[in-house]
């Protein structure tokens, strides 16, 4: 729940300025690290809200979708450029599989590309150093579907039907970054587009793939 979710890295903060009170601050290298960790933990909590603020907004209605056309295939593209960075910190191949063509629906364009970025984002997060993740995009005269794959730690099969409720972590991640609030963002954002989105195994048994579709 929230009140768990905000306590953690403000209990963090806490424990780390009253190191530092008790004197560590006298010892540069000690400080630089533990100012470095408040950081991160301040970076969290800012994140938990930003994501709590966006999602209450679209719960509500407050979040109007500006539908018009759109090339989902630039907009992978964009993603791609925007995330290049973050797989090269971690040496990981980030590639794409497109169409040559455009690919157009009725859209929101920065919702749109906001789903495409948490799952993305995501399947780089939790894919080791030196791991793949591809972004591949198909359609035919229904639908369009956009998936990305990755060779991480996959995902507990019994973890499947959850990652999409807000604050959910699977264990199988063995990690705590993030605010847990993307992916449910994202099944609000498509389900609004009359789209679905879901998780399963990627194929090779290795790491999991998280697909979204939208009528064409």
């Amino acid at each position: 729940n929230v009140s768990h979710e905000l306590r953690t890295p403000v209990s963090s903060i806490k424990l780390l300025s009253e190191t530092l009170e008790e004197g560590a601050l006298e010892d540069p290298g000690v400080s630089k690290k533990f100012l470095g960790q408040m950081i991160q933990e301040v970076d969290k909590l800012e994140g938990i809200v930003e994501g709590m603020t966006t999602l209450a907004k679209i719960e509500s209605g407050e979040v109007r979708l500006k539908k018009k056309p759109v090339d989902i295939v630039r907009l992978v593209e964009q993603v791609t450029k925007r995330l290049q960075g973050m797989a090269a910190e971690k040496e990981q191949a980030l590639t794409v599989v497109i169409p040559a063509e455009e690919v157009l629906v009725m859209a929101d364009a920065l919702q749109l590309e906001q789903v495409i970025f948490n799952i993305t984002h995501n399947a780089i997060k939790f894919t080791p150093p030196g791991g793949t993740v591809t972004i591949r995009v198909t359609f035919d005269e229904q639908q369009v579907v956009v998936s990305t794959s990755d060779t991480g730690f996959g995902i507990d099969p019994a973890d499947l039907a959850r990652i999409f409720e807000r604050f959910f972590k699977s264990d199988k991640s063995h990690s705590s970054q993030g605010s847990g609030l993307g992916l449910a963002i994202s099944r609000h954002i498509i389900e609004a587009h009359s789209g679905r989105i879901w998780a399963e195994p990627a194929p090779g048994g290795k790491g999991s793939r998280i697909s979204f579709s939208l009528p064409v």
